[in-house]
C-alpha cells in the first residue's frame, strides 16, 4: 500500500501474494505506480527494515528522494567504520570508551555529519573531558566526521538519531491506518 502520509489516503494500492518479500512487493508497486502516475512526485519514502539495502539508498539518492528506513540489524555486529569506532543501530558513532557520541550538525557543503565527544563539560567556565579514558587530547575532545557518500545506508540525512527523522518515520503508521480504514470502516 503506497500511502500519502499527510492525508492517510492510498495513492496506489497494489496487491501481491503473501509469499513475496516486502521489499520485492514494494519495488513492484513503486515502479508500477510511477508508470501509471508519471506526474506524481515522491519526495520521501518511509519504509521498515525489510527495505534496508544499499541499492535502495543509492536509487533514492539519484532520484532526490529522502529515505527513512530502519536499519536491519538481524544477526550482525555493529558496523566498524575507519577501524577505530563502531556505529550503533541509529548510525551514531560509539567512541572507544563505549559512549554514544553527540551530534554536532551537518556540513552540507562537505557532505558530512559531525559528532563530538559526549563527555565534554563546560562547567566552571572551562572546557574539560570528564571521561576516565579520553580518546583524544584535543581541547573539545574527539570529533568524528561521517562522510554521507561513504555509506548512505548508515549515514543518512537527517540522521536516525535526530528528532526530525523520528518524527517523519513515525508517519509510517499512516499505511496501517489506511488499511484499517479500508478493512474495518468501509
Amino acid at each position: 500500500m503506497l500511502v500519502d502520509s499527510q492525508s492517510y489516503l492510498s495513492v496506489f494500492p497494489h496487491f501481491c501474494c503473501a509469499s513475496k518479500h516486502d521489499s520485492h512487493g514494494f519495488l513492484h508497486a513503486f515502479f508500477k505506480m510511477k508508470s501509471f502516475l508519471p506526474d506524481y512526485t515522491v519526495s520521501k519514502v518511509l519504509l521498515d527494515s525489510a527495505h534496508d539495502a544499499m541499492s535502495y539508498y543509492q536509487y533514492f539518492k539519484r532520484e532526490n528522494i529522502t529515505p527513512f528506513i530502519d536499519l536491519n540489524g538481524k544477526g550482525r555486529r555493529p558496523p566498524i567504520y575507519k577501524n577505530d569506532f563502531t556505529i550503533d543501530k541509529d548510525g551514531v558513532p560509539i567512541c572507544l570508551s563505549g559512549y554514544r557520541m553527540r551530534r554536532d550538525g551537518i556540513e552540507v557543503a562537505k557532505g558530512r555529519m559531525k559528532f563530538k565527544c559526549p563527555k565534554i563539560s563546560y562547567a566552571g567556565g572551562g572546557i574539560s573531558c570528564t571521561c576516565e579514558t579520553p580518546c583524544s587530547n584535543a581541547k573539545y575532545g574527539r570529533t568524528v566526521h561521517l562522510v554521507l557518500k561513504d555509506n548512505p545506508r548508515l549515514f543518512n540525512n537527517p540522521p536516525r538519531s535526530s528528532k526530525e527523522w523520528k518524527l517523519e518515520h513515525n508517519a509510517r503508521t499512516s499505511a496501517e491506518r489506511s488499511n484499517k480504514r479500508e478493512k474495518l470502516d468501509f
